[in-house]
């Protein structure tokens, strides 16, 4: 978990520092985030030997909207830092 919040906090302020050295928008940073994020997700179902396509029919519609609602608070959490001071956007994204 420690590790977890580390990396995360090193994200945040790597994102805030693409903002202000280059021209990456926010739409391009997550998709970089979300494409190296998709390998390293996978890699570790495969080590651990879990099945990610059995979802059961009952709760595919669940999770297709848990899918939807998670990558828009990602966005918006990119939106958020790139908008706002650091310290200010990690504060409204914990509350």
């Amino acid at each position: 978990m420690l590790m977890g919040s580390s990396t995360m906090a090193i994200m945040n302020i790597f994102a805030k520092l693409v903002k202000t050295e280059s021209n990456i928008n926010v739409l391009e940073l997550c998709y970089f985030r979300a494409f190296f994020m998709l390998w390293g997700c996978y890699f570790h179902a495969k080590y651990s030997k879990v099945n990610v396509i059995n979802i059961p029919k009952d709760k595919s519609f669940l999770i297709l909207l848990r899918s939807i609602f998670g990558f828009l608070s990602f966005c918006f959490q990119f939106v958020g830092i790139y908008l706002m001071p650091l310290s200010i956007a990690m504060v409204l994204y914990f509350t």
